[in-house]
């Protein structure tokens, strides 16, 4: 018998369970309003902010293959639900595509199919939920559409998923202590990140662990910790404190559980770390995410140009590497198969007295090195020697730790667009891949430099008074975090070359999540194989790119050199 496409447009007249419904706003049901587009009409569910429905369950009866389409629509740009077939290990938070473009005006009048994914659905039934950490977020479908699959069609995804290259870096922007949908009781829970790549082309799961700088511990007052990114909900402060320390308590265990898992499916898992030391409020903000060491060695800080003490410890100190290293060490035992630093964010080494008296020792006393542009060989080249005796310390103690052969921990860094840029950081990226002390380079969407025409002397070098003064009102270093295609584009060519001759693997970063269009990130990602790239990188792969359906659709596959061009 032929199989036939199979449209659920009236959301409430399919589910089992007939009291969820209001024909209102509720606080604990769903909504039901009446839509009318130019191919589909029927009844959509919606659930308001702050609201508390029921899942309910939609069986379709259906038999063999089929993609699964999904219509959303969102009334504030911030629409999620959460999906899950009977068979599946984890629920899937989906949200509409890129959503900017509806929050102008008469937004809750466009709706937008998305393919969420293929699935045999014989004898499956079908969740719909209102995601518990989306509280705060309006929660509304409108159609679900089933189209069946040939045999050849599911030949040929069996085949694309055993033979996925797996060659996509994968960057979870969220240490798993502030996962609130999940269950702290079940370890298993906290593979679901892993799980939502598992048919991707994502080779590495990099997996930020900043939970063990940060007081899990202590004794915080929920109260004092109550900040705009935590919803000025003092009750929610309470909760997510209370549960992120029972899981600090528990990482060894779940990520144990995380890197098995991982490696069951054709992944290998990173530790991930900003190595900045700041206590200034980023990414997580609030008191519980100090950093007790920042706070008890202001001694090691970095000093601006003008000798003005920043809100970052210097890694020109043997001290704070011996911090972050041990750090590391943590992860290395647990068996993560590799280390990111993170080399984006933040400063790490500027004009403190271990620079200073290095940059005396070479250059002798008559050259001020702050006066110097960021650019110049003498001055990167002292930051330089710092940071790869930093990094050299961490490679030894990484080995002493798991031995330098197959087994060895990998050492990635994510640094700027182009090699000159994080040189003039410190961090020289060939040096450090011919002595052999890095793996791999993430090639961020991020560049960094210092504005310092208008504080010249006549001399040409920096005149301190004016950078002070300037500094005063103005931003000195200027950093750009968004669409850097082009800048990485310019900088493939010197990232090839050392990876041809060391051996090194570089990943060149696509475009931020929920900033362009879906075939945007194709088009990226045939122009930078075009031009030299290897492999691609993934920023905030989770949770924010998986859950939006149309751009992990596509982004998801895009290792294939092929494949990215076909879609372009």
């Amino acid at each position: 018998m032929e199989r036939r496409e199979y449209l659920i447009s009236d959301l409430a007249a399919a589910a089992a369970e007939k009291d969820a419904f209001s024909e209102v706003t509720s606080a604990d049901r769903w909504e039901l309003f009446s839509y009318e587009t130019a191919e589909v009409s029927g009844r959509g569910i919606i659930a308001s902010p702050r609201t508390t429905p029921g899942p309910i369950t939609l069986d379709p009866k259906l038999a063999g293959w089929y993609r699964i389409y999904v219509s959303m629509a969102s009334e504030d740009g911030m629409n999620a639900v959460e999906l899950k077939l009977s068979k599946d290990e984890f629920s899937r938070v989906a949200s509409p595509g890129k959503v900017d473009r509806f929050i102008s005006w008469n937004s809750f009048e466009v709706a937008e199919e998305s393919f969420w994914k293929a699935a045999d659905m014989t004898g499956q039934t079908l969740t719909v939920a209102k995601p518990e950490k989306h509280f705060s977020y309006t929660a509304c479908l409108l159609w679900l559409r089933f189209v069946p699959m040939t045999d050849g069609e599911v030949a040929l995804l069996r085949k694309e998923t055993e033979t996925a290259p797996r060659t996509m870096y994968a960057h979870m922007d969220e240490d798993f202590t502030w996962m609130d949908q999940l269950d702290p009781e079940n370890l298993r829970d906290y593979c679901r990140p892993i799980w939502h790549m598992k048919h991707s082309d994502v080779g590495i799961f990099a997996q930020e662990v900043s939970s063990d700088l940060c007081d899990r511990t202590g004794s915080l007052d929920p109260a004092s910790v109550v900040t705009r990114r935590n919803r000025g909900d003092e009750v929610f402060a309470s909760v997510r404190i209370e549960r992120a320390r029972n899981l600090f308590r528990k990482r060894e265990a779940i990520l144990k559980e995380e890197i098995a898992y991982a490696h069951a499916c054709r992944m290998q898992f990173f530790a991930v770390h900003r190595i900045s030391l700041s206590n200034f409020g980023f990414p997580y903000g609030g008191e519980a995410s100090r950093i007790a060491f920042k706070d008890e060695h202001p001694e090691f800080s970095c000093l601006a140009r003008d000798g003005r003490r920043l809100s970052f410890l210097s890694f020109a100190f043997p001290e704070v590497q011996d911090y972050m290293i041990d750090q590391f060490r943590k992860y290395a035992r647990i068996g993560v198969d590799g280390v990111t630093l993170i080399l984006t964010r933040g400063i790490w080494i500027a004009f403190e007295k271990p620079v200073t008296d290095l940059f005396a020792q070479k250059y002798g006393e008559g050259i001020d090195p702050r006066r110097l542009p960021a650019d110049d060989p003498r001055l990167y080249g002292v930051k330089c020697e710092l940071m790869t005796g930093f990094i050299r310390r961490l490679r030894g103690a990484l080995d002493a730790l798991r031995g330098t052969g197959d087994g060895r921990v990998r050492i990635y860094l994510a640094v700027y667009c182009t090699a000159e840029a994080i040189r003039n950081d410190g961090i020289d990226v060939e040096g450090l891949a011919a002595e052999g002390l890095i793996d791999g380079v993430i090639q961020s969407n991020m560049t960094v430099w210092e504005e310092t025409d208008d504080v010249l002397a006549e001399d040409g070098l920096i005149d301190l008074e004016k950078y002070e003064k300037k500094a005063e009102t103005s931003f000195v270093i200027r950093r750009s975090h968004y669409n850097e295609t082009e800048r990485i584009v310019k900088g493939l060519a010197t990232f090839r070359r050392i990876a041809s001759d060391y051996g090194i693997r570089v990943y060149s970063e696509l475009q931020w999540e929920n900033t362009v269009e879906p075939e945007a990130f194709a088009e990226a990602a045939r122009l930078f194989y075009e031009n030299g790239a290897d492999r691609l990188a993934l920023w905030d792969a989770y949770p924010m790119r998986v859950a939006r359906l149309p751009e992990w659709y596509v982004t998801s596959r895009l290792g294939s050199r092929e494949h990215a061009a076909s879609l372009a």
